[in-house]
């Protein structure tokens, strides 16, 4: 009896020490910012997405689709029209995913220049998209409204 309860003891201390590695979307802080929000067609838009790793450990992760090369390639950043379902579409070619180390304290930065074609009112947002162990993590970004000057 004693031997069991030692073995149980054992094996919840162990749960605990595997449960305290756990890394979660609180531990990761987006940004994304524009150069300008009220543009007139034929201007450029400089749109700036990152993600900041807050968490005290480096994290490895790795791509959720195989068109990853650089780390940095987990951000997506999407230009998409007022009112438009923000659907951000992968197309991965298959194959291995392949792993990066997200360092403690390190900022992650994507720069996109977007030129405006038509006179819809836009919305910027940045989804950051990896797996870390077997989880898949989506952060979104705060949206961003664009007004098109007639």
């Amino acid at each position: 009896m004693k031997r069991l309860f030692i073995f149980f003891m054992s094996l919840m201390f162990v749960m605990c020490l595997a449960g305290c590695d756990n890394v979660n979307k609180d531990d990761f802080e987006s940004f994304i910012n524009v150069n300008k929000t009220n543009v007139k067609v034929g201007e450029t838009i400089k749109i700036t997405a990152s993600i900041k790793n807050n968490s005290n450990k480096s994290i490895k992760i790795k791509a959720n689709h195989t068109d990853v090369q650089k780390i940095e390639d987990i951000i997506m950043i999407g230009v998409f029209t007022e009112f438009e379902n923000h659907d951000f579409i992968v197309n991965s070619k298959g194959g291995t995913l392949k792993s990066f180390k997200f360092k403690k304290n390190t900022l992650l930065e994507k720069e996109l220049e977007y030129k405006v074609t038509s006179l819809n009112n836009l919305e910027i947002e940045a989804q950051f998209c990896f797996y870390i162990k077997n989880e898949l993590i989506i952060i979104k970004s705060d949206i961003i409204n664009i007004i098109v000057e007639k």
